[in-house]
């Protein structure tokens, strides 16, 4: 087997040029020049680096002045005709070229060129891509514990041409009780982790991948990983491990007025799959993560904490994740399901030369994906994201390009319905030349499109935006483009492409979602579902249907067999409507899965007639309601007060009973003597219990009071008509009154 490494050519008698200067007013990077080149690291000048992957290679080329008409090529060896890439900016600041070329051939060799306008060659150099088959020198079959003493240490070295492979017997199962990882890979090379069920009941990490290069992960379902929590409201509603949950919160006075807190335990950064500095070479691929232990907070009370199925901690290069289903809930949703350290670092996030390319994210409190950080020849494409605040997050891109490109956006929405930005670009700082290409995508159903942040020069061709989706704010950014982007497209779920996400599989289903499903009075409508997998191999495909175990409402058959060589297996979707009787909406996900572990996915969505009730149980909390008499519509400039006696001296929540008519009403509100302050209830079509915030915003949406024992007032005033109110409420514990 040839090596993966690069090959580099010198080329000298390149010109000097200064460093572009920062615009004034823009946010700017957090480091200073000398430590931005540090984290950066640039090529010397001259040199030509070359970072392959399997389908992909990242090239970087110092330069000290910008050379006309460069260009990056390549071509497979033995074949005439160059490909260019599809861009390779320049960078003043770091006097270097960067760039990626995609839609490469595994296993395979290719040349490189860089080419100037003039037709002088400035470098050249060759690589290989790497191959899906390692050469195998040592299996090594692995067995629980017998004392219960994880981690499990798999730290031998293997080399390019013998890699050691680690598997089980079919059905064990790493059943680990303790905090410590289940695996850990620190100090590995060259080692393949093979068809292992993982199971990690407290702690926050299953899988630890540092200091290693070359390890693949491959094949592993993995599941309940994650700090034993609750929810903390006076911890801006997080998650806080259970054993420390009752430690004081730290309180501050933010600058819009609300209360923040930092809370001690605060469960956050559990991923079951934990990749850290020094890893390179890192491949996760066809795994099954689902049914985390803790359970993310919603943008409803503050900024996500909680749990991911991968953790980005900096890994040095060429991290791939593909092929994967991380799949999330209602009950247990990933904070992100990819989640980066360092957001506005230059090495953070994925940081360098890596691709995320045909995976299911889905059931995310913040992002499906975050890339943020350096996003140096970063590759996100032919992915399937759905179901969380935002899509994919390029935020803080401290050193570009990155390329987002070819995936399907579907109804960005959290736990309780609410939406963000579907491929996120800012707030923050980014690099002074900050480049993201975004292609060929498609944007549906809830969320708001793309928006152009200052710095960053964004340019997209050939995206296909949906309904109300678009590019937001594009007077901020001057510099990025768009060619050939289409709006106000309109396409059926039903005709939404069941290709995505791409993966090698000889079969696909005629059916990506559903979620036109009622539940009423105990009856689904329709009561059943039907999927087709149409076979276009020639061989017959095993089958096993996976369900996340927190979701048996929602029934699938067969669950196992086969999907005939050339012909087509029929699968019944249905519903157990006697457990789906306590939220309204119910959001769930069922694979097609092939022994190798590739999969199929299909979401399903469906909303109930269940409506929160009035006065839910809140055993041990003190609860006072103020009923209004049947239903109130708030005008605009009408002007409400409630009084309430409390009993004793404690922290207290204030909460309304509100619907929204469609139009995103407002309110102005205060405690007591204070100063009215706006208020944005988080108010759907139907009646539910909802935060009162004054003051409170992005970041902070969750606000309670230390009170004396006495009367207190809730005053209110409407700014915006569209809502209309049942009831108010004063109560220590808002719990039991979550918006479901």
């Amino acid at each position: 087997m040839m090596s993966i490494s690069s090959r580099f050519v010198l080329v000298t008698g390149l010109l000097a040029c200064s460093v572009c200067v920062e615009a004034a007013g823009i946010a700017k990077p957090k480091h200073s020049a000398a430590e931005r080149l540090r984290l950066i690291a640039p090529v010397a000048e001259g040199q030509l680096r070359l970072r392959p992957t399997f389908n992909a290679v990242g090239a970087a080329f110092g330069a000290a002045a910008e050379i006309p008409g460069l260009t990056f090529e390549v071509r497979k060896v033995g074949v005439a005709d160059w490909v260019k890439a599809r861009s390779f900016p320049y960078f003043a600041e770091t006097k270097d070229y960067r760039g990626s070329a995609m839609g490469l051939e595994e296993d395979t060799d290719y040349e490189a060129r860089l080419i100037a306008s003039d037709g002088r060659v400035a470098a050249q150099g060759t690589f290989r891509t790497w191959s899906s088959e390692v050469p195998v020198a040592k299996t090594v079959v692995l067995e629980p514990p017998a004392n219960g003493a994880y981690p499990i240490r798999l730290a031998e070295k293997g080399t390019a041409q013998g890699w050691i492979r680690y598997v089980a017997k079919p059905g064990v199962v790493f059943d680990n009780p303790t905090k410590n990882p289940t695996l850990d890979l620190t100090g590995a090379e060259y080692a393949l982790v093979e068809g292992l069920t993982l199971r990690n009941g407290y702690g926050p990490m299953v899988v630890k991948i540092a200091q290693s290069r070359a390890v693949r992960l491959r094949n592993c379902d993995i599941a309940g990983w994650g700090r034993r929590s609750r929810l903390k409201y006076d911890a801006l509603g997080r998650p806080c491990e259970l054993d420390k949950g009752h430690l004081p919160a730290t309180l501050y006075r933010a600058d819009n007025g609300g209360w923040r807190t930092r809370a001690e335990g605060m469960v956050n950064f559990d991923g079951a799959i934990d990749i850290g500095r020094g890893a390179s070479e890192t491949v996760v691929e066809r795994c099954y993560v689902h049914d985390a232990g803790v359970h993310a907070n919603s943008w409803y009370y503050s900024h996500p904490a909680g749990g991911e199925a991968i953790m980005l901690r900096r890994p040095d290069h060429s991290t791939v994740i593909r092929y994967n289903d991380f799949v999330g809930s209602d009950l247990h949703r990933f904070n992100d399901a990819v989640e980066s350290e360092g957001n506005f670092d230059e090495d953070g996030g994925i940081n360098r030369d890596a691709d995320v390319y045909g995976n299911f994210m889905i059931y995310c409190a913040d992002d499906n994906i975050e890339l943020d950080g350096g996003q140096q020849n970063v590759r996100c494409f032919g992915n399937r994201f759905e179901a969380a605040l935002c899509g994919v997050s390029i935020q803080g891109c401290m050193a570009s390009p990155v390329y987002v490109a070819d995936n399907v956006f579907l109804s960005m929405c959290d736990e309780f319905g609410i939406t963000g930005q579907t491929i996120k670009t800012g707030g923050g700082a980014h690099g002074y030349e900050a480049h993201a290409y975004l292609d060929a995508n498609l944007f549906w159903g809830r969320g708001s499109g793309v928006t152009w942040m200052e710095l960053l020069q964004a340019e997209q061709v050939g995206n296909t935006f949906c309904g109300k989706q678009g590019i937001q704010s594009p007077a901020r950014s001057p510099k990025s483009v768009s060619r050939d982007d289409k709006f106000g497209v309109e396409i059926t779920e039903a005709a939404l492409p069941a290709v995505y996400p791409k993966r090698p599989l000889g079969f696909l289903l005629d059916r990506a979602r559903f979620s036109d499903i009622k539940v009423e009075k105990g009856v689904a409508i329709p009561s059943a579902l039907t999927v087709d997998a149409t076979s276009t191999a020639t061989e017959a495909i095993p089958f096993e249907v996976k369900v996340n175990d927190d979701m048996p409402w929602l029934v699938v058959a067969p669950k196992k067999g086969l999907i005939p060589a050339g012909g087509k297996q029929v699968f019944t979707v249905s519903f157990r409507t006697e457990l789906m009787n306590d939220r309204h909406d119910y959001r769930g996900a069922f694979l097609v899965r092939t022994p190798d572990g590739f999969s199929r996915p299909v979401s399903v969505y469906a909303e109930t007639d269940f409506v929160p009730p009035f006065k839910p149980e809140a055993p041990g909390a003190v609860v006072q309601y103020a009923e209004v008499g049947g239903e109130q519509v708030v005008a605009q400039g009408q002007t409400f007060e409630y009084a309430f006696d409390l009993p004793k001296d404690g922290r207290y929540y204030f909460m309304l009973r509100l619907k929204d008519n469609g139009n995103r009403g407002r309110l102005q509100g205060a405690i007591d003597d204070a100063k009215m302050e706006l208020v944005k209830p988080q108010a759907k079509n139907h009646y539910r219990w909802l935060m009162f915030d004054p003051g409170c915003d992005f970041g902070n949406r969750i606000r309670f009071y230390d009170l004396k024992a006495g009367r207190h007032v809730m005053r209110f005033k409407g700014v915006k008509a569209g809502l209309t109110l049942e009831g108010a409420l004063v109560t220590t514990d808002p719990g039991p009154f979550e918006p479901r």
